[in-house]
C-alpha cells in the first residue's frame, strides 16, 4: 500500500528520452526542495534516501523521489 507523499505537488516528469535520465529528475527534485522551503536537515535526508551509490536501482530511486514530491511519471 502506498502512503501519501510527503510533500505532493503532482508534478509530471516525462521518463523517455532526456528528461527520465535518473540525475534529470533527482535535480528536479532538489529543485522542488528549495522552492517549498524544506529545511537542510530535510534535504539532506532527501539526498541520503537517494544516493547514487549503486545500492538502489533505477526504479527504486523514481519510487523514492515520487514518496518525497508525489511526482506523476509519463512514458
Amino acid at each position: 500500500m502506498k502512503t501519501a507523499p510527503r510533500y505532493p505537488t503532482q508534478i509530471q516528469i516525462c521518463l523517455s528520452g532526456p528528461t527520465g535520465n535518473i540525475h534529470y529528475v533527482l535535480a528536479t527534485c532538489r529543485k522542488i526542495a528549495r522552492e517549498l522551503g524544506l529545511s537542510a536537515q530535510e534535504q539532506s535526508e532527501f539526498a541520503n534516501d537517494t544516493r547514487l551509490d549503486g545500492s538502489k536501482t533505477y526504479q527504486q530511486l523514481l519510487d523514492t523521489c515520487q514518496e518525497w514530491f508525489g511526482l506523476i511519471y509519463k512514458k
